[in-house]
């Protein structure tokens, strides 16, 4: 035996001792990575497990270890053969994993339908600092993590003894929106919180401030509430006198559902609720709208839609919690005290999520709805005072005068009264993220990330320190001494030495519902390469993807938007290591053939004989 193989250390790192702690440990950190992604999806598996330095560590230790057990018995005899080309096999692979970690491309490609992209959407994050006036883009990397991460994380110098700091990273956020006071001054429109309330319920809401010739409208059913910005003490008169502007149409065209919990009352908007699930105010609830129909009847028990014309406005949502719990229900406009709730994706016996919901509808049969009152507000020219006017259906004037803050007023109708909750001179409408701890019912995560940014200077006091909340793909505007900077969160890009073409997206539904049952993509390659030869095409499914210079596409998801193409979202992929891997389980598979031929007695001990002596 060579001296080497004597060797202390040597022989340890040959030996069996060390290989089996290696493996169990190997298998105990590969059922955590599994656990983690059924919580975290694969991304959250691969920030707490696969991307993670010890991860590679314990499998170049498990290599080692092979290497050394095969070079343990040099010089071979030929009963070994099958023994050192399964080693080999085994080092193989894992030279492959390490190449497709290396050198490999994982991400997404959203290609809007008729155009052309070949930028892939990479899984890095990063913040991007953009300062237009004296055109400069700047980069920085923010470390992921499956969980949520609180500290100095990033911290960004900045002129002025000026600094920005990313001080928590949310992996997995829902958006609420939410109205405050803008960061930077004259920018944004005036803003009221409005409670409407009486003994039996509570209706809180946020009116923007429109002009005065379309002041913005918001329909509560039995009232309609009107905001709009005087300019002149012409205007205020002509508002005192009852001279007001129609206000605009309001949106949902279809009508809107109305949760009411604890008293209090969201709602939301029905076309937008059918497109995808949609925060409920910050009840922790979201809500989607599964079906809509105008002329709801019964025929063979079940519930169908008989035509357009709105005689029996219903719809059926589901409504799911943080934990994936989902209730379905089902709204008639015209019945609103009908029992809605007839399916439950929990045990029986546990309580339900304590929500009373109903539907008003955009337009019905004959008459418009009843409303029985209007309350009109508006901002005077000077912007100290907020007027208001109250007039009962027929248009009979209630009252009218100042609305101060917090002050109780009756409206004259249904014993209501309003309140002035919160009231903001220059507000804009930003979208705040809700922790999503963990993925509801498993899967995989379609969640956004999100950060906050903090910024501060070394010559203003701690309380005057400014926050803004990220959203992927968000941006916002950063006051910087005379400037003004563009912070943006995105993920890095790469771009393809070709571009991919949507000719058509096709989507089926399951009968009777919105609910995609498939989706598939017609696409062509745009490759410069090609000169003037066909464009290579083909259908891109779930489960046939597209597999062009080295890359593979897969049919990964979709984005339908209101008056717009719809967007095809292909998942990426380029892994240089997957042939060495083939190659690495093909060697594998032929040494595990060779040492049980050229050792036969292995037979006889996988079936019950006894071992020979070789």
């Amino acid at each position: 035996m060579r001296k080497w193989q004597n060797n202390r250390a040597f022989r340890f790192f040959s030996s069996i001792r060390l290989a089996v702690p290696v493996i169990l440990s190997l298998a105990a950190i590969l059922a955590v990575a599994t656990v983690a992604e059924s919580l975290y999806g694969m991304r959250g598996a691969y920030n707490l497990v696969y991307g993670q330095y010890w991860f590679f560590g314990v499998l170049f230790l498990l290599g080692f270890n092979v290497l050394c057990a095969a070079l343990s018995r040099y010089p071979w005899k030929k009963h070994q053969t099958g023994f050192v080309i399964t080693h080999l096999g085994i080092l193989i692979l894992l030279l492959g994993s390490w190449v497709t970690h290396r050198f490999g491309v994982d991400g997404n490609l959203p290609v809007v339908e008729g155009f052309a992209d070949g930028q892939v959407i990479l899984n890095d994050m990063r913040l991007v600092l953009t300062d237009e006036d004296a055109a400069t883009t700047q980069a920085y990397p923010v470390a992921e993590s499956a969980l949520r991460r609180d500290g100095k994380l990033l911290e960004v110098a900045l002129p002025h003894d000026e600094r920005l700091v990313v001080t928590s990273y949310l992996p997995r956020v829902r958006t609420q929106k939410v109205v405050e006071a803008s960061p930077i001054e004259g920018m944004g429109s005036a803003a009221i919180r409005i409670e409407l309330f009486n003994d039996r319920f509570n209706v809180e809401e946020w009116l923007t401030a429109g002009p005065a010739d379309s002041p913005s409208e918001l329909n509560l059913g039995p009232a309609v509430l009107s905001f709009q910005r005087l300019w002149s003490a012409e205007q205020e008169a002509a508002f005192k006198a009852g001279n007001l502007s129609a206000p605009k149409p309001s949106g949902g065209a279809k009508g809107y559902v109305v949760l009411n919990q604890q008293g209090k009352e969201y709602r939301v908007d029905i076309d937008a609720a059918l497109k995808d699930w949609t925060p409920i105010g910050s009840t922790g609830l979201v809500l989607r709208v599964d079906r809509y129909m105008p002329y709801a009847v019964v025929e063979k028990n079940q519930l169908v839609n008989r035509s357009d014309e709105p005689r029996n406005p219903t719809v059926q949502v589901f409504i799911k919690n943080p934990q994936g719990q989902q209730e379905k229900h089902t709204l008639f406009a015209n019945f609103p005290d009908f029992a809605t709730l007839h399916k439950r994706s929990k045990k029986s016996g546990e309580e339900t999520f304590g929500v009373q919901l109903r539907m008003i509808a955009s337009s019905q049969p004959g008459a418009s709805p009843a409303v029985r009152g209007k309350l009109y507000f508006a901002q005077s020219a000077d912007g100290k005072r907020l007027l208001y006017r109250i007039t009962a259906t027929e248009g009979r004037l209630v009252g009218q005068g100042e609305a101060e803050t917090g002050k109780e007023i009756p409206t004259g109708w249904m014993d209501l009264r309003f309140r002035v909750a919160e009231r903001i001179q220059s507000a804009v409408t930003v979208e705040k993220p809700i922790y999503v701890e963990r993925l509801p019912g498993g899967g995989e995560s379609n969640f956004p990330a999100a950060i906050r940014l903090e910024r501060s200077s070394t010559r203003t006091p701690a309380s005057q320190t400014q926050e803004w909340w990220l959203v992927e793909g968000g941006s916002a505007s950063v006051p910087i001494g005379n400037t003004v900077l563009d912070a943006a969160f995105t993920r890095d890009r790469i771009a393809l030495p070709f571009s991919l073409q949507l000719n058509k997206f096709h989507m089926g539904t399951d009968p009777g519902t919105t609910k995609a049952a498939t989706y598939e993509s017609d696409v062509e390659v745009n490759d410069p390469n090609l000169g003037d030869r066909p464009k290579p095409a083909q259908r891109i499914s779930m489960n046939e993807p597209l597999q062009y210079g080295g890359y593979t596409f897969y049919q990964s998801s979709y984005q339908l938007r209101d008056g717009q193409p719809p967007i095809s979202v292909f998942s990426v992929n380029f892994d240089p290591g997957r042939w060495i891997k083939y190659l690495g389980s093909l060697v594998m598979v032929f040494g595990i053939s060779v040492m049980f031929y050229l050792n036969p007695h292995y037979w006889g001990i996988i079936f019950g004989g006894k071992r020979k002596a070789s």
